[in-house]
Order: C-alpha cells, then sequence, then structure tokens
C-alpha cells in the first residue's frame, strides 16, 4: 500500500549515517543522501602497513608465467578497456609483486564483501561494499571526496559484477539481487541535484512495471545461503550456483536480456550449515561439476579425494559428502588451468589435477607457518591471507616471494574477484572502525 511504502521509505532515511572521525556521532540529522565520511588520515603509524608496499619477484621481467594467463577468462572476460579507467594511480605490474593501497581510513561498517566496478560512461572506478547497514560506494577516482555512498539500504551478505549488473545476497530473508548499476547511479545523481523531503525510491519501485525496475530479486532464491559464478572458457558461457536449504539451482547468463535465468533445478539437500561449493571446469562439457568437499593427506605425493555433484548426470541423495571439521579436510578449492587445481589446508596449499594427483609441473606441496584463512592464486604464485597480515610463495620453488607481518593489526579479505580487497581493524580493539585497501601491483588473478 501507499502508507506501507511511506513508512518504508522513513526508515530508509532513518538509517542514514555519516560518520566522520572518532569525535563525531555516527548519525547526522543534516544527512539526507545516506554518506560515510572517512577519518582523517594522520599518516602512518608504526603499527601500521605503509600505504604501499612494493613486493618485488626473484623472476626476471621476461619469465613467462607458470599458468596461462588465458586461464583468467575463467572468473570473467576481463575488461579491455580496464588499462584506461580511472581508479586508483597505475602501480607497476610485476611478477609475483603486490602492495598495499589504502582507500579508505576509519569505515564504521559491518563489510561482508566487496567487489570492484567500472562506469561505462565515466570510466570512473569504484569499490563496492556490501554490509549488515546496506551496500554502499565509494569512487576510487575521487579518493580526495572520503565518502562512502549508500546505494542499497537492505542487509548484503555476498557480492559480485556481471557486465554492468551487481548480484547480491541482500535481505532479511536472503534473496538474491539484480541490481542495474548504472540506472542506480543516475538515480542517486538525480536525487542529489533535487533533494526532496522524502526518498522516492521506494515508491517508485512500486509503481513502475518489475521488468523496468533498477533491483530486482532472481526468482526462486528466498533462502539462498551461498552463491558462485563461473565461466566456462571452452563454451563461453557464464553460470550461477545458488545453494538453498533443500536444493541446488543451477542459473546461466543470457547476453540478450542482461540477466541470469534459471537453467535447472536440483532437489537435493546440501550439508547444514553449507560448506564448500566450488565449481569445477571441464573440457567437453558444458555444465560445471561441483565440488562439495575434498580432503587427504597433507604431505606431497598423496591424492586428494574430490566429492563432486555431477550437475549433468543430476543429483543423488546418496552422493558422499564429507563431515566438517575431520583432518585432512580442505577449506578451500579453486581451479586455476584446465587441469589444475588449488586445494588450500589449514598450514598448506597443495597443487593437483582434476583427478586429485600431484602436478608434475608445479610444487606439489606450498607450506605455510601460520593457519591460512583465504588464498588467492596468481600467475607466479599463491597468496596466502591470515588474521595478521600475508606471505607469498612460488608455485615453481616454494620460496617466500613476498610477506607482511603486523600483530596489531587483524586483516580479512572481503573480495578477490577482479581486484584484491581487505580490510584491518586493530587487534586489541575489535570493534573500532576499519581501514579498507585493495592490493595492487600483482600481475593477474584467478
Amino acid at each position: 500500500s501507499l502508507l506501507q511504502s511511506v513508512e518504508e521509505a522513513l526508515e530508509e532515511r532513518s538509517l542514514t549515517i555519516r560518520p566522520a572521525s572518532e569525535l563525531q556521532e555516527l548519525d547526522s540529522p543534516d544527512d539526507t543522501i545516506g554518506t560515510i565520511k572517512r577519518a582523517p588520515f594522520l599518516g602512518p603509524s608504526p603499527s601500521e602497513p605503509p600505504a604501499e608496499d612494493p613486493l618485488s619477484s626473484p623472476l626476471g621481467p621476461n619469465s613467462p608465467p607458470l599458468l596461462p594467463t588465458a586461464w583468467a577468462t575463467m572468473k570473467h572476460r576481463e575488461d579491455p578497456e580496464r588499462s584506461s579507467c580511472h581508479g586508483l594511480p597505475p602501480t607497476p605490474k610485476v611478477h609475483m609483486g603486490a602492495c598495499f593501497s589504502k582507500v579508505f581510513n576509519g569505515c564504521p561498517l559491518r563489510i561482508h564483501a566487496a567487489v570492484t566496478w567500472i562506469h561505462p560512461v565515466t570510466r570512473d572506478q569504484f569499490l563496492v561494499v556490501g554490509a549488515e547497514e546496506g551496500i554502499y560506494t565509494l569512487n576510487l577516482h575521487e579518493l580526495h571526496e572520503d565518502t562512502l555512498e549508500k546505494l542499497i539500504s537492505h542487509r548484503c551478505t555476498w557480492l559480485y559484477c556481471v557486465n554492468n549488473v551487481l548480484l547480491s545476497l541482500s535481505g532479511k530473508s536472503t534473496h538474491i539481487w539484480a541490481h542495474d548499476l548504472p540506472g542506480l547511479f543516475e538515480q542517486r545523481r538525480l536525487q542529489q541535484q533535487v533533494p526532496l523531503s522524502l526518498p522516492t525510491n521506494r515508491l517508485t519501485q512500486r509503481i513502475i512495471p518489475r521488468r523496468f525496475a533498477l533491483s530486482a530479486k532472481i526468482p526462486d532464491t528466498k533462502g539462498c545461503l551461498q552463491c558462485r559464478v563461473v565461466r566456462n572458457p571452452y563454451t563461453g558461457s557464464t553460470f550461477l550456483l545458488a545453494a538453498l536449504p533443500t536444493s541446488l539451482l543451477l542459473l546461466q547468463w543470457y547476453e540478450p536480456l542482461q540477466k541470469f535465468l534459471l537453467l535447472k533445478n536440483f532437489s537435493s539437500p546440501l550439508p547444514s550449515p553449507a560448506g564448500m561449493l566450488e565449481p569445477l571446469v571441464l573440457d567437453g562439457k558444458e555444465l560445471p561439476q561441483v565440488c562439495v568437499g575434498a580432503e587427504g593427506p597433507e604431505g606431497p605425493g598423496c591424492r586428494v579425494l574430490f566429492h563432486i555433484l555431477l550437475l549433468e548426470a543430476g543429483l543423488t541423495p546418496d552422493v558422499l559428502i564429507p563431515p566438517e571439521g575431520l583432518p585432512g579436510t580442505a577449506q578451500q578449492v579453486i581451479q586455476v588451468d584446465r587441469d589444475t587445481v588449488l586445494v588450500c589446508f589449514d598450514r598448506c596449499v597443495r597443487m593437483v589435477n582434476l583427478l586429485g594427483e600431484p602436478t608434475a609441473t608445479l610444487a606439489p606441496v606450498l607450506t605455510f607457518d601460520f593457519p591460512i584463512e583465504t588464498v588467492v592464486c596468481l600467475q607466479d604464485s599463491v597468496l596466502a591471507f591470515w588474521s595478521h597480515g600475508m606471505q607469498g610463495r612460488s608455485l615453481d620453488t616454494n620460496e617466500v616471494t613476498q610477506e607482511i607481518t603486523d600483530e596489531t593489526r587483524i586483516f580479512r579479505v572481503l573480495g578477490a574477484h577482479r581486484d584484491i580487497i581487505l580490510e584491518s581493524i586493530p587487534t586489541d580493539n575489535p570493534g573500532a572502525h576499519s581501514n579498507l585497501y585493495i592490493l595492487t601491483g600483482h600481475q593477474s588473478s584467478y
């Protein structure tokens, strides 16, 4: 009803926050748009890693990458004009090299995920973060403005960009949403030019036809637990996997409509709580396989056992799914080549083929002396992130190529699609505002 729409619009107004510094309150009555100003940056302290810390590579500039660059399209096709976008100042590309670039200081949001996106008209690069408070954006070409602007008010736990469509896992009942980013930015621009006493986006979304709405729920995704997007480089098809409590949805990207359409619905229960859900692409197969678990001894020369759901054959209720917490249970699986899979355990990373057997061309095991939280695979090395920093190791020799450690900060990876985005908070004050970084200088990530 109209009254309900007005009440929701007023509620949206009440969610706007404007924290500017430690001396300023989180809510400001004069903020009518929904912005967050960063805290003043007083320069790096002894406990803070420098804003840019170049890390060099032991390989020469003409050394070929150990993993082919063409397979990077498995994530999604790279934007050919990405090098011409307006974002962070360019950082020299170095094999197995990376540096931190701080983009926001003192962020009060409780962030779950983050991605980057390039506006097709202005070519400005934006950081998009999904948080408990909603979805916010930061223009990386206008860091002097130091402003995070609210785009969507719903709680968000997952983000992914396909072309100019932002996918999010949002809302109290966790639907998958598809957002028209250029349309939402234009709507916000018009609202800023002609500020109204009452936000009208909720009203217009109730009035205009659903097919013209800037944000729309993907049907049949209520209660979604987790999502994965994968592109088949052999066929060019892009798929979206959505795990629900009692089923698994497979959707395919339809370019003319710029949206995902339901392809198959598998009525087979998945583990609860949701565990691993990683797509694996095979040559000659249109649909991906789904890895729901992997286990095996962490030593070299041992085979890894993958637990696979065959989507083309249809799911069966007797699929073997490994229980959580068993010794030798993998915590992350990433396909990095046609027949190369990275399997991350607690303190080591193993490189195996699709059968789980050790590879002959890469170091079979990369060992780390800390519990790994997230891994990112580059062309020549693997970056392993833990609570107090990161360490990179060569895929060829297992030698340390780069390392950043700061016991006074707690680091967390927010996103690793196209750009690696991190946040850090003080170790002795976990409730403090966080700092946001983008890892630059590396050549390609998977």
